[in-house]
């Protein structure tokens, strides 16, 4: 209840939970606790959806890069992959 038929149509996609991904994406951070925070949110993901692909990548100053994240949901199965940005923290330039 709550998704219009579009946005159910596009979360499911006809495609099972393992054929789907959800990829967190975060800027990245020099510092290790901005890192450790977003993986903390990626594996509240992962706990959430237990029999869904979820990974995460990052712009810069972290790893895994985007690019490498997407191959890896691939690799795992993915047929189709929801890009969430999860670039809310605080960060500073």
């Amino acid at each position: 209840m709550g998704r219009t038929p579009l946005v159910r149509e596009a979360y499911h996609g006809g495609y099972t939970a393992m054929e789907s991904a959800f990829l967190l994406v975060g800027h990245g951070s020099r510092d290790s606790e901005g890192t450790e925070e977003f993986q903390r949110l990626v594996d509240r993901f992962r706990r959430d959806e237990p029999e869904r692909i979820v990974e995460c990548g990052f712009l810069e100053f972290a790893k895994p890069i985007i690019g490498d994240s997407i191959a890896t949901c691939v690799q795992r199965g993915a047929k189709t992959i929801a890009v969430l940005p999860g670039m809310l923290m605080a960060a500073g330039h």
